[in-house]
């Protein structure tokens, strides 16, 4: 009886230790599917304490975890590089021939090639990538090749915090997958096995996601991207320039003609419109005098010509009158 006793005690607390670690366990997983990195106790050899320690004369903490620094505890900014370059060059052929020698002697590559020929214009554009380190030295090496014209447009972009918090996220999903790994291989459950392989694979996959960005910007920092577009004027090209020039030049002149009448024509319009009401009122002054005037004109029209009329009989009674005498 006392050997039976004995049994089940030592299966009960056998069953409550399992019951402990299983729970456990699955807090554990709770919070890594939460995205929070756990923190591993003094048994399993890694201190609580060390993610306290004051941070080393060479070395930079963020709030946001780890910074990037070099020896001197500056901060190793990483820029991306890239500029946009436009060149009217006399020979298209030779031009291009000296932009791929640069570039390769800068240690760089071609990226993207494609060009373009009308009757009016000869054209290329090449994308390049060429060592960050040459990146000015390239850029002055175009612009020693005496272009007829060059425009530039240089861009750089600061991907330091980026970088910085994806690999703080980085070692954050690492430990994840180091404590899954460790679950994984101590677990006898089938179904423990199998939740804990299908979050250590969600792990994974979020941590090549996160290197593989880290690679993009990498080889962005390392490399900047060049894009130039070289274009030649053809003979035809000239001519056109030529005529558009002065087709350019009519139209400017009716245009500026348009301009000056409309400015005359708002002239007169305002010097109306300014005038009117004084020409109303003396409208309605002067109707009455023009009336009166017009009358008088008339009057005085009428009397010119009764003189002239009487003059006229008067004339005649003198031609008659020597006639009769005679007789």
């Amino acid at each position: 009886m006392a050997v039976l006793l004995i049994v089940t005690a030592v299966a009960v607390i056998g069953c409550s230790s399992g019951n402990k670690d299983s729970s456990e366990q699955s807090s554990l997983m709770n919070r890594e599917s939460a995205g929070t990195a756990p923190q591993m106790d003094s048994a399993k050899g890694t201190s609580d304490n060390a993610a306290q320690e004051p941070a080393s004369a060479g070395s930079a903490v963020k709030s946001n975890g780890l910074a990037l620094t070099n020896s001197a505890g500056s901060y190793d900014r990483k820029i991306i590089y890239k500029a946009n370059i436009t060149m009217e060059v006399a020979s298209y052929g030779e031009a291009q021939s000296e932009i791929k020698n640069q570039t390769l002697l800068a240690g760089g590559y071609l990226v993207q090639f494609s060009e373009n020929r009308t009757a009016y214009e000869q054209s290329g554009t090449l994308t390049v990538k060429v060592p960050a380190a040459g990146f000015t030295s390239f850029i002055t090496k175009l612009e020693q090749m005496k272009p007829k014209s060059i425009q530039q447009n240089i861009q750089g972009s600061d991907v330091t915090e980026e970088f910085v918090d994806l690999t703080a996220r980085l070692k954050a999903k690492q430990a994840v997958e180091a404590r899954l790994l460790d679950f994984l291989g101590k677990s006898a459950k089938t179904d423990e096995l199998i939740s804990f392989s299908s979050e250590l694979g969600k792990v994974q996959e979020e941590i090549e996601k996160i290197k593989g960005r880290m690679t993009y910007l990498e080889q962005n920092v390392d490399f900047s991207t060049v894009e130039i577009r070289l274009y030649e004027k053809l003979q035809a090209s000239k001519k056109q320039e030529e005529a558009d020039t002065f087709i350019k030049q009519i139209q400017q002149t009716a245009i500026t003609s348009s301009t000056i009448i409309l400015d005359v024509m708002k002239a007169l319009l305002l010097f109306a419109s300014g005038a009117l009401p004084v020409l109303l009122v003396l409208a309605i002054v002067g109707s009455p005098l023009i009336l009166w005037l017009r009358r008088r004109r008339k009057a005085i029209i009428l009397q010119q010509q009764r003189a002239q009329k009487l003059r006229q009989e008067n004339a005649v009674l003198a031609q008659d009158r020597p006639a009769s005498d005679d007789e």
